[in-house]
């Protein structure tokens, strides 16, 4: 079972995607959905290998990525 960590980070990409307000706004063609598939990359990185990608646990930090990381 995933710790409480892994659970927040899913649920922080999900409603990120899911909520209307966006970094780059969804109404503009391309360029607003480049930060929701970004993020929809890294959770379906997460739910096929079981890990985060490395570049983010680097950029979470030490603590958190002796927490995460595998």
């Amino acid at each position: 079972m995933p710790g409480y960590l892994n659970i927040l980070l899913i649920i922080i990409i999900l409603l990120y995607i899911i909520f209307p307000f966006d970094l780059l706004p969804d109404f503009i063609p391309i360029a607003g959905w480049l930060d929701d598939g970004f993020l929809l990359g890294i959770l379906v990185y997460y739910l096929r290998r079981g890990r985060w990608p490395k570049f983010l646990l680097r950029i979470l930090g030490n603590k958190t990525y002796k927490k995460l990381g595998k």
